[in-house]
Order: C-alpha cells, then sequence, then structure tokens
C-alpha cells in the first residue's frame, strides 16, 4: 500500500483579510458525487471512548468507487476537550469552521469526494476519497502552508475498496431524511 504522509503546523501563511483563496485550476471530475444522505453512527473506539461518525450514505452505492482509490484522510488535535476527549460546544466550532475552509479549497484543487468525518476522543479525522493521490497530496500540502486554525496531519493511502468507510457506510445509522 502506497502512502503519503505530511504534517502541518497552525503557522504557515496567512492571506489578507477578506481574500478568497487563490482560484484553482479547473478540475475535471471523473464522476459527479451522488445525492447527499448524511447519516450519524455512534460507536466504541475500543478502548472505553465514544465516537462520533457522520457519514454521507450517498456513497454506499456509489458507482464511481473505483474511479476514486486514495483514501485522504486529514487528522485534527481537539485542543479544548471536554472530560470525555470530545469537542467543548467552542472548539467543536472552530473545527466545523477548519472543515468548512479546507473542504472547498481541496474540492477546487483535486478531483476528491468528501465522504464524513469521525470525532474521537482526541481527536477528528476528515475523509474524503482521491481519483489521483498524488494530486491530492499537492493540494493539501498548499493548504497546509496556509494558516490554519489547528494544526493537522494527513495521508493519502490506496483503498481502492474503500473498507475504511464500507463497514459505516454499510450500517443504517440515525439520518437526516
Amino acid at each position: 500500500m502506497r502512502r503519503l504522509r505530511w504534517r502541518c503546523g497552525a503557522g504557515g501563511t496567512t492571506p489578507p483579510a477578506g481574500t478568497a483563496p487563490p482560484a484553482a485550476p479547473s478540475i475535471t471530475r471523473r464522476a459527479a458525487p451522488p445525492p447527499e444522505r448524511w447519516c450519524l453512527h455512534l460507536a466504541d473506539d475500543g478502548a472505553g471512548g465514544m465516537v462520533t461518525l457522520v457519514m454521507n450514505h450517498g456513497y454506499a452505492d456509489f458507482a464511481g468507487k473505483r474511479d476514486y482509490p486514495w483514501l485522504v484522510q486529514v487528522h485534527v488535535e481537539i485542543v479544548d476537550r471536554n472530560p470525555e476527549g470530545l469537542p467543548t460546544a467552542a472548539e467543536a466550532d472552530v473545527l466545523n469552521a477548519l472543515e468548512e475552509r479546507l473542504t472547498p479549497a481541496f474540492l477546487a484543487g483535486a478531483d476528491l469526494h468528501y465522504v464524513g468525518r469521525a470525532t474521537m476522543p482526541g481527536f477528528r479525522d476528515l475523509l474524503y476519497y482521491a481519483a489521483d493521490g498524488p494530486q491530492a497530496d499537492a493540494v493539501l500540502k498548499e493548504q497546509a502552508a496556509l494558516r490554519q486554525a489547528r494544526a493537522f496531519e494527513y495521508t493519502v493511502a490506496e483503498d481502492p475498496t474503500w473498507s475504511h468507510v464500507a463497514p459505516v457506510l454499510a450500517e443504517p445509522g440515525d439520518c437526516a431524511d
């Protein structure tokens, strides 16, 4: 399995306030995203901690999976934690804002799909699948060079069968529909 790994600090350069991120080249998509169907899952982390997964079940039967064989996992430390290690309300706002900033930047610069996120004691992971691992890696490195609200690490690893998310997508979950 090929893996690319990168660590980003909270430093980096800061774009001027009110400035949009630089325009990325137009990306040709191999497959359009399926209709969204967001579902909540609660699980045990194996050490007695709670894991909250918010997954787009539209990807459960996504016909384009074979065209997106690279799992992109962005790993963010939870700084302000409750006694269970999960984010406080203020920290959840910071993590959500980071996710809302990073996801459009990733989607603008690489052919990938945002599948969901997992929040566990101490960390939140954002999960994407990419058509081209090195292209996704380049986009994440570019974002890592910018000042972020929280430091993050990421991995880009081959997962052609989507085995990392398949068990969760196969479960019914608590869905918004």
